[in-house]
């Protein structure tokens, strides 16, 4: 485990929560005006998908040529202020309702333009049943179906609403143009300004400590929800023969995981951490060596992106991923990270967790292309691109 760490500073007050005023200023503050909308705020699609937009475009546009700021169902009072005032509508992941309608034909009656944004394979029920298996949930129960058929349906229904649609990666937005016959461009999610001053402190100080390590190896699960139940269970059996080979490995679960047979006689060695905001998940998976993001291969989980992979490897731990499309994108083997098929896992894990001294610099590696790629600054150009924007900061 990586010591001599920073602690986690201030108290988390989420930088979302701001009053209706405060966000309207935030629109009106550039000559062109993009508005964001969410159902309501969370700390996982809104966040990586409206607040870090807005805060990528309103910190990087240049003389105030753009702005943008996000609004929820409860704001509908001003959603008539909102059409007259923006200059583009994003709705990013939010099924049909009326108080929706509503808002993009507000928008359309203005002939503005109005962009459907995803991060998931959600928006087409024929992938109903497979979004249940992802979801860890049974899809013979016809009252599972029903509630996933309804809910990508509506999802669907929104999406054609819209003139075009942004993904978080290529192999999702191509699903989206054949589904949905639509142009797609890609934005890949990214870190925020507050993770990166975080992770760059941590990073920083790890450098300046060598790598510091205790005399514990310490690899990290963090998987967010319940839904990630089988991605564990594909490892499980591999995690459980390493902790029985090398007694100096630890494991630290974040998230809703249960250790299932051939894990539970370590209890005593695995960690469970309960939900926290993603600055404290920033310094606890900075003590991590290792992170691992098993997923199970298939058209959904091809659709998902690498965000395991680049907040990771802001506070420089290397992480160890499937083969999916986003993890091969982003990771070169052994460069910058590990990719591990499925009966790859035990020798690569053993491999690294003999080698500390290589992590660290596979650690080094990914957080300078992490930082970089995955940068609000790299956001803002992408957004600028699938927004064909550019002639704003030419005018």
């Amino acid at each position: 485990m990586y010591q001599n760490l920073p602690a986690v500073r201030n108290k988390f007050v989420e930088p979302w929560l701001l009053p209706l005023d405060c966000r309207q200023e935030m629109l009106i503050n550039g000559r062109f005006k993009i508005a964001y909308f969410y159902e309501k705020p969370n700390d996982s699609s809104f966040r990586y998908r409206s607040f870090n937009m807005c805060e990528a475009i309103n910190t990087k546009s240049r003389h105030s040529s753009l702005s943008g700021s996000f609004f929820f169902v409860d704001d509908f009072s001003i959603f008539e202020w909102l059409a007259n005032t923006a200059d583009l509508l994003v709705v990013c992941r939010s099924g049909i309702t009326e108080i929706l309608l509503r808002l993009i034909t507000l928008f359309k009656d203005q002939a503005k333009v109005v962009i459907f944004d995803t991060d998931d394979l959600i928006f087409d029920p024929g992938f109903s049943m497979q979004l249940a298996l992802a979801s860890g949930q049974d899809p013979s129960d016809t009252q599972t179906l029903d509630y996933w058929h309804a809910y990508t349906s509506r999802m669907r229904e929104t999406a054609t609403l819209c003139d075009c649609i942004t993904t978080t990666n290529s192999y999702l937005a191509t699903i989206a143009t054949q589904s949905l016959g639509m142009h797609s461009r890609v934005i890949t999610n990214s870190l925020n300004q507050g993770q990166i001053l975080a992770s760059e402190e941590i990073f920083r100080l790890k450098s300046a400590n060598s790598f510091s390590r205790n005399s514990r190896f310490t690899i990290g699960y963090f998987s967010g929800s319940p839904s990630h139940k089988n991605d564990f269970a594909l490892i499980a059996k591999a995690l459980a023969r390493l902790l029985e080979m090398r007694p100096f490995v630890d494991i630290i679960v974040a998230g809703y995981i249960e250790l299932g047979k051939s894990l539970s006689r370590f209890s005593d060695r695995v960690t469970y951490e309960p939900f926290r905001d993603y600055i404290s998940l920033q310094h606890l998976i900075a003590t991590c060596e290792l992170c691992v993001a098993p997923l199970e291969y298939n058209t959904f989980t091809n659709c998902k992106s690498e965000l395991k992979y680049f907040e990771s490897a802001a506070v420089g731990t290397a992480c160890i991923a499937s083969p999916t499309f986003a993890f091969k994108q982003a990771i070169s083997n052994d460069v910058n990270g590990y990719i591990s098929r499925s009966y790859e896992w035990l020798p690569i894990l053993i491999s690294a967790v003999d080698n500390p001294g290589r992590i660290a610099e596979i650690s080094k590696t990914a957080f300078q292309s992490a930082t970089r790629r995955y940068s609000p600054r790299a956001t803002f150009h992408q957004i600028m691109t699938a927004y064909d924007l550019r002639h704003t900061l030419m005018s």
